[in-house]
């Protein structure tokens, strides 16, 4: 079924513009690129057993399925997990000119026998399962973290050997389900896996610290301001923080920071200086030791085992 879908849309779309894997049986992915000053339309048909991760590298995507009244549209802060247990219809993708799309399709027998899942090798469990699942909502929207993206912007680009990109490209599907699958996907989840934070609006303002420090790099508040910002005390914040993110403040941030300086360098193709200074390091030398510490190499080396 799968590989059906990806020679069909070889088929029907530029060739040029067209990238297609199918990594297993039940694993595949396809990334495509709208050149043209119109729209375009991509057609997908989806069996009731797999689920879509579906990313906008470039530009915005309007994201629809056949029989259900939901819509929405991915851009670059964002991306969608797309599943329907109930029934096979046809998810349609409309790039808008300039866009680029990228998306992971998976099986989800596929998915338990990733996770160690003896139920993921019984055909029958998981169709009891699909039918019998609690479907919410059918697109679930998450957060394009800077991690994820450089994932997926060099999720076809990453190698050149041809026999070595299957091998390559399943590795970073591990990767993405495992950043998915470490993040909660909304503040209820997040509740339920925080003991210390046990009233919902207290879980709101720790969020809402952390898009304050996030959304200001370079000089961000300190803990008593931020505490009194959202409107708590310090102490809530620190053990609130902890609870949600299993990380301080300032590590968080820290954290958000290299990987965003990572997304800079590597996607955006900015200079290590101007990363450097778009993040808070007045010095650029300073910048380079703090990454090393990261990602035990430095900026440069990073760019330049990429480029070879």
């Amino acid at each position: 079924m799968l590989e059906l879908e990806l020679t069909s849309l070889r088929n029907d779309l530029e060739i040029d513009n067209l990238n297609t894997s199918l990594l297993t049986e039940r694993l595949g992915t396809f990334e495509f690129q709208n050149t043209d000053d119109k729209n375009v339309s991509i057609a997908f048909a989806h069996d009731k057993s797999y689920i879509h991760f579906i990313f906008s590298l470039e530009g915005c995507i309007k994201v629809s399925a056949n029989g259900l009244d939901e819509s929405v549209e991915i851009n670059q802060d964002n991306f969608y997990v797309f599943s329907n247990p109930y029934l096979n219809t046809q998810l349609n993708l409309e790039l808008l000119p300039s866009s680029q799309v990228l998306s992971i399709v998976i099986h989800i027998t596929e998915l338990h026998e990733i996770f160690g899942s003896s139920f993921g090798k019984d055909e029958q469990a998981a169709k009891e399962f699909i039918e019998s699942y609690k479907m919410k909502r059918f697109f679930i929207e998450k957060e394009m973290t800077p991690s994820i993206a450089v994932l997926v912007h060099r999720f076809f680009s990453g190698v050149s050997k041809p026999n070595l990109r299957k091998i390559y490209q399943h590795g970073k599907v591990m990767e993405l389900l495992s950043l998915y699958m470490d993040k909660p996907n909304s503040e209820h989840e997040a509740d339920e896996a925080c003991p210390f934070v046990m009233d919902a609006l207290e879980l709101k303002k720790i969020k809402e610290a952390r898009d304050i420090i996030i959304s200001d790099l370079i000089s961000p508040p300190s803990l008593k301001s931020l505490a009194k910002l959202v409107g708590t005390n310090e102490f809530k914040l620190k053990h609130g923080f902890k609870s949600v993110y299993n990380n301080t403040v300032y590590g968080y941030l820290l954290d958000y920071k290299m990987e965003h300086a990572r997304k800079l360098l590597c996607v955006d193709n900015k200079r290590i200086k101007d990363v450097a200074s778009e993040i808070g390091y007045s010095n650029p030398s300073h910048f380079i030791a703090a990454y090393k510490r990261r990602y035990g190499v430095t900026p440069k080396q990073h760019l330049m085992s990429q480029a070879s």
